[in-house]
C-alpha cells in the first residue's frame, strides 16, 4: 500500500506508555461525516480494544466499537475499501505494496508498527482508529479506550462536534528560484502536517492568456528540525517565466479551508537577461543628426528597447523612440548644436524584466550663421516702446535687442537672450528715456550654434515729454572679471545723474537656470557700485544683472546682462589616465584636477563585454586607485568621472581597455 507520509522519527514516540498511570489523551479529528478517533500508540498495535463514548449530560460511557487487529490480509483489503468513504481523494489508501506491508506487520517490524501508530489511514486499517458517525453538530462528546477494565486512553475535556474545521494560518510566505524549478516556503505547525492536503495551482503571468491550473508539486517538511515550515517544490516547469501560485488547504477527511494563499515565483535564468552593448554615436555631417547604433545579447527573449535622451546628466530624460529586437540603429535629430546630449537604453524582456544601461554622451559640433530678423515693428505704449519681429530661418534659437541714442550714437545691447516663440520675438524697453532725444532699435538673431546674424532693419522712437517709461534708471556699463576664484562685478553709479537711485541689487543665473536669483543679501548703498561673488556653484557660465532701488521697494528694470564664461579655466576631469599591473591587481593613476570645484571622483568598470558599473567613489584629492578584485584572463574597461559641488556628475574620461 502506498503510504502518503512516512515519519520514521516518530516510531518510538509512544514507547513506555504502559508505565504511565493516568490515561493518555486520544486524538480527535473533525470530519464532514463525524468524529475520527485515533488511538495510535505503538504498544497497542495488534491488540483488541474497546472504544467508549459519553455524550454531554449522560452519566456513563457506552461501548460504541470493538477495535480488533486484522487476522488475515483479506480483512485488510476490506478495511481499505471502507477507508475510501472516510478519506479525501488523494489521501485514500490503496493496495499498492500491501503484500510487503502485511509481511512486516506479521513479523512485528518496529518501523512498520511505528508507521501504523502515526498515520491515520494505517491506524484505521489495522484497528487503531474509528469514525464515529453518530454525532451531531453543536453537541459535546468524551471518549475512552479500554482493555478489559483498564482505561488506556481518554479525552480530557468534552469535545464539540462541528462541520467546519479551523486550519492554522500559513505564515512567512517566500519563494526561491532554482534551475528550472521554484521552491515555495511557509511556516506551518508540524503536528498538522499529517492530516493537511496542500492543493497547489500555478499561473504563468508572462503569458497573457494564462490561467491557474492544478499541479502536484513535492510537499515536505523543512530539513531543519528547529523550524516549523513546509516546503513546496515545483519541478514541473516547462518554460521560463514569472508565476503566481495559489495554495488552498484541505485535510485528508475532506474539510476545506476558506483562505486562499498566493506566492510569487519566477523561473528566469539569471544569465539570460538581454543587454545592450557596443553602443556607437556618430554625427552625420551637415545634417544635424547623429547615428546611434548598438547590439543586443539574448535577442530571442527581447521584448523591446527604448532610447531615452536628456540635455543634463541627472536631468529629466524623455523617451525618444522604441525598437524591436531586430532594430539596431536610430537617427536622432539634434535640436541644439554644441551642447551635450545624454542617452541611455532600457531593455524589456518577454518576462517583464527591465534593465537600464549606463549613460552615453555626445556633442554635435556645428556652426550656423543665422539671417537677421524681418518685419521689425515698434509701437509706443504706457510702459515704453514695444518691439516685435519675426524670424527668417529655422535655426534661430533667440534674439538680442540693441539701442542707440541719436544718429551719432553706437548700438548697445539692451536685452538678455530672448528665446524664440512660434518663430517670433518681442521686447518692451522700460528704461527712462530722454524726451529730447531720438532712439534707434535693431535686433540680431542667434542660432543654436551660438553664432549671431547682422542687424535687422532699424526703427526709431522719440518718447513724449509726459511719458513715463520707468520710475528708476537701471545701472549701465556693467563689467565682470574673474580673479582670486571670485567674480567681481562693477557698474556706473547712476546716483550722480539720478538722485532718486539710493541703492542696488545684484542678480545671477547659470546657463542651466531659467530665472535670475538675488545674490546680494540686502540692497547695496548707491556708492557701493561693485560686488564680489564667490560662485558657490559648479556651473561654468553665468549672467549678471543689476537693478537700482530708491529704498522704498521701488526697483528699476534689469540692467543689460553681462556674461562670465569660465569654460577652459578648470580641469574637471583628468587629462590622462595611466595604469600599473602586478599579480595582485591593477592600479589606475590620473593627472591632477581642480579639486576645489569637485565633491568626489567615481570609477566605473566593465568586465569582458559586460555592462559598465560604478565600483567605487573616491575622495576628490586622490590620484590613484588599486583594483584588487580583477581576475586573470579577464579584460576590463575603466572610465573615470568627477562629481561637482552640487552632486552632479560631469564628463567622463575616454575608456581605458586592459587585459589582466
Amino acid at each position: 500500500m502506498k503510504i502518503l507520509r512516512y515519519l520514521g522519527f516518530m516510531i518510538f514516540a509512544m514507547s513506555g506508555a504502559m508505565a504511565q498511570k493516568a490515561p493518555q489523551p486520544l486524538k480527535l479529528n473533525l470530519t464532514p461525516n463525524g468524529i475520527f478517533v485515533e488511538c495510535g500508540r505503538i504498544d497497542l498495535v495488534g491488540k483488541t480494544l474497546e472504544l467508549q463514548r459519553k455524550k454531554a449530560g449522560e452519566t456513563a460511557f457506552k461501548t460504541i466499537a470493538r477495535l480488533s487487529p486484522p487476522g488475515e490480509i483479506g480483512l485488510v483489503r476490506s478495511k481499505i475499501a471502507e477507508a475510501a468513504g472516510i478519506f479525501e481523494e488523494g489521501a485514500r489508501p490503496s493496495e499498492t505494496g500491501l503484500e510487503n506491508i502485511w509481511q512486516k506487520y506479521q513479523a512485528k517490524d518496529k518501523q512498520m508498527y511505528g508507521a501504523i501508530s502515526v498515520l491515520p489511514q494505517l491506524q484505521y486499517i489495522f484497528g487503531l482508529a474509528y469514525l464515529d458517525k453518530e454525532t451531531r453538530p453543536g453537541e459535546k462528546y468524551q471518549y475512552q479506550l479500554i482493555e478489559g477494565r483498564t482505561v488506556l486512553m481518554a479525552t480530557k475535556f468534552p469535545f464539540e462536534y462541528r462541520k467546519l474545521r479551523r486550519f492554522p494560518v500559513l505564515q512567512n510566505l517566500s519563494s526561491t528560484k532554482l534551475n528550472k524549478s521554484v521552491v515555495l516556503e511557509c511556516n506551518y505547525p508540524v503536528q498538522w502536517f499529517q492530516t493537511t492536503v496542500f492543493q497547489v495551482s500555478r499561473k504563468n503571468i508572462s503569458q497573457e492568456t494564462s490561467e491557474y491550473r492544478r499541479i502536484k508539486p513535492a510537499v515536505s517538511l523543512q530539513k531543519d528540525p528547529k523550524k516549523s515550515g513546509i516546503v513546496i517544490t515545483d519541478t514541473l516547469l516547462d518554460s521560463y517565466g514569472e508565476y503566481n501560485y495559489q495554495v488552498k488547504l484541505s485535510d485528508i477527511f475532506g474539510n476545506k479551508d476558506t483562505a486562499v494563499y498566493y506566492f510569487e515565483g519566477q523561473n528566469i535564468p539569471q544569465l539570460a537577461g538581454p543587454e545592450v552593448f557596443n553602443v556607437k554615436i556618430e554625427p552625420v555631417k551637415d545634417e544635424r543628426f547623429v547615428n546611434i547604433s548598438w547590439d543586443l545579447t539574448s535577442k530571442d527573449i527581447v521584448q523591446n528597447v527604448t532610447l531615452y535622451r536628456s540635455r543634463e546628466f541627472d536631468g529629466k530624460y524623455e523617451a525618444v523612440s522604441r525598437f524591436n529586437k531586430d532594430e539596431l540603429s536610430y537617427k536622432d535629430q539634434i535640436q541644439v548644436a554644441n551642447e551635450l546630449y545624454f542617452y541611455y537604453f532600457e531593455v524589456s524582456d518577454v518576462f517583464g524584466n527591465v534593465k537600464k544601461t549606463i549613460k552615453y554622451q555626445n556633442v554635435y559640433e556645428g556652426k550656423y550663421v543665422p539671417t537677421a530678423p524681418l518685419n521689425l515693428d515698434l509701437v509706443a505704449g504706457p510702459a515704453g516702446p514695444a518691439l516685435s519681429w519675426v524670424s527668417s530661418d529655422q535655426k534661430t534659437r533667440g534674439f538680442y535687442v540693441f539701442r542707440k541714442k541719436d544718429l551719432d550714437g553706437e548700438f548697445a545691447q539692451v536685452s538678455p537672450i530672448l528665446l524664440i516663440r512660434d518663430g517670433k520675438g518681442s521686447f518692451t524697453d522700460t528704461t527712462r528715456l530722454n524726451p529730447e532725444s531720438y532712439y534707434f532699435y535693431a535686433v540680431k538673431s542667434e542660432s543654436d550654434t551660438y553664432d549671431k546674424s547682422g542687424f535687422s532693419d532699424t526703427v526709431s522712437y522719440r518718447p513724449a515729454a509726459t511719458e513715463k517709461t520707468g520710475l528708476l534708471k537701471p545701472p549701465y556699463d556693467i563689467n565682470v572679471v574673474f580673479r582670486d576664484n571670485k567674480a567681481k562685478i562693477t557698474w556706473e553709479n547712476v546716483n550722480d545723474t539720478s538722485p532718486d537711485v539710493l541703492g542696488y541689487q545684484v542678480y545671477r543665473k547659470s546657463e542651466s537656470e531659467k530665472e535670475y536669483k538675488l545674490i546680494t543679501p540686502r540692497p547695496l548703498p548707491f556708492y557701493h557700485n561693485y560686488w564680489s561673488d564667490s560662485l558657490l556653484t559648479s556651473a561654468l557660465k553665468f549672467q549678471y544683472v543689476v537693478v537700482s532701488t530708491d529704498g522704498k521697494e521701488h526697483f528699476s528694470p534689469k540692467s543689460t546682462p553681462v556674461e562670465l564664461d569660465l569654460n577652459g579655466m578648470f580641469v574637471m576631469v583628468p587629462d590622462e589616465v595611466g595604469y600599473e599591473m602586478d599579480p595582485k591587481g591593477i592600479t589606475l593613476k590620473w593627472t591632477e584636477v581642480d579639486t576645489d570645484r569637485l565633491k568626489s571622483i567615481r570609477i566605473y568598470r566593465a568586465e569582458d563585454d559586460g555592462q559598465i558599473k560604478l565600483i567605487t567613489t573616491l575622495d576628490r584629492k586622490l590620484r590613484k586607485f588599486k583594483d584588487i578584485t580583477v581576475k586573470k584572463g579577464k579584460s576590463y574597461i575603466y572610465v573615470l568621472s568627477t562629481v561637482d559641488l552640487n552632486g552632479k556628475e560631469g564628463n567622463r574620461t575616454e575608456p581605458l581597455l586592459l587585459n589582466f
